[in-house]
């Protein structure tokens, strides 16, 4: 059951590694459910609002690029585009839906920040950045929807679909040793971000459900927390 103790619709974040129907799940609920709304993720923010918090962001970004020239500018950009939607989910965005789900939300640039800036440019900065981002983060996301299936069929996905992936030309162990550190990256994110505020997981395989099963269920559950 996904609860919510404010008044606002709840905040759904899908997540999963490559191929496991994200995308075909939101298209799904869409359809199926006018009155969720599916608009919102970390590249569909408001320009106006992305500007103001970039110039926040400023004074750290200089003195940053001193020391990092050029390494910083995606984790920077990143951090900017999740603040951005960290606030929006936060200020009763959601109050005129029956729910808000988000394909790639907070969970998934905290998972992004684990992957990459920590092997890549990890810094003091980002050391004391990282934290506060989680506690904002589970305090903005209401439940999490984990999406997954067998290796094998995540790659059969991954190699058949038309848009590029890094690993969409590459052997099975390629494929498979990416999709054991996405699931072991998004497991570290989703415990830190549950620690914090008890944010529920529902957790289906795309193998043995089809999207409608799986949207009809995680909308199951946002009704019987409406009835509370």
């Amino acid at each position: 059951m996904i609860a919510t103790a404010t008044r606002r619709g709840p905040v759904v974040e899908l997540v999963g590694p490559a191929g496991a129907g994200k995308s075909t799940l939101v298209r799904t609920i869409r359809s199926r459910n006018p009155e969720v709304r599916t608009d919102l993720s970390i590249w569909s923010l408001p320009g106006p609002r992305l500007v103001t918090n970039g110039l926040l962001f400023l004074p750290k970004l200089a003195a940053l690029w001193r020391d990092y020239p050029g390494s910083l500018w995606t984790a920077l950009h990143l951090a900017v585009r999740l603040k951005t939607l960290q606030q929006l989910l936060d200020r009763g965005k959601t109050r005129n839906c029956r729910a808000l789900v988000v394909d790639i939300g907070p969970i998934f640039t905290l998972a992004w920040f684990r992957v990459y800036a920590r092997h890549r440019t990890w810094n003091r900065w980002l050391d004391q950045w990282y934290p506060r981002a989680v506690v904002e983060g589970a305090a903005a996301v209401d439940a999490i929807v984990w999406l997954d299936a067998p290796d094998q069929v995540l790659a059969a996905r991954i190699r058949m679909r038309e848009q590029a992936h890094t690993v969409k030309d590459k052997s099975d162990h390629e494929i498979f040793t990416l999709l054991g550190n996405y699931r072991k990256t998004f497991a570290q994110v989703i415990a830190e971000v549950s620690a914090r505020s008890g944010t529920p997981v529902l957790t289906f395989s795309t193998d043995e459900k089809d999207p409608e099963q799986i949207a009809d269920e995680i909308m199951a559950s946002l009704s019987s927390q409406g009835d509370q």
